[in-house]
């Protein structure tokens, strides 16, 4: 059993049946993965490859199954059950932009983060950055990223 409670078995499986159902569904498989919260346990971007995965996105940073890394800076709101702990998932984006700021910032939102209040930061925080010249890159199944 890894650190995700998964034992190295079933967590094949449920790359496999994940590649599956995605290509059942929308006639491609993923193209990257991001565990859930952040956990990804033991797999690396390498051994994501086998599974048709070529990037893996972590709290800290995007490994890629060639081996080269992008830095990142995160900001999420949802990391506990108690709401008010996105406060400290907002500050822990802010420093450590503030200490890297050549990082790729990542803003990680859920549906929840609107109920909690947290939406008035995170338009401030997108307008920030958007005013700093930032744009927004989305995910794309060919190579990876668009940049916009």
């Amino acid at each position: 059993m890894n650190s995700t409670g998964l034992t190295p078995e079933e967590t094949e499986s449920r790359l496999e049946r994940g590649q599956a159902t995605l290509r059942e569904q929308f006639n491609a498989p993923a193209c990257g993965f991001i565990a859930p919260t952040f956990q990804r346990g033991r797999l690396t971007a390498e051994g994501l490859a086998g599974h048709g995965l070529n990037y893996t996105v972590g709290f800290r940073h995007i490994d890629f199954a060639d081996g080269s890394r992008i830095p990142i800076a995160t900001w999420c709101w949802d990391v506990s059950r108690w709401g008010v702990l996105g406060h400290a998932g907002h500050f822990y984006g802010n420093l450590r932009m503030r200490f890297y700021n050549k990082l790729l910032p990542c803003l990680a939102l859920h549906p929840i983060d609107v109920g909690r209040g947290f939406l008035p930061h995170i338009v401030k925080l997108t307008q920030k950055l958007l005013d700093e010249g930032r744009r927004p890159i989305l995910f794309d199944a060919e190579s990876g990223f668009v940049f916009g």
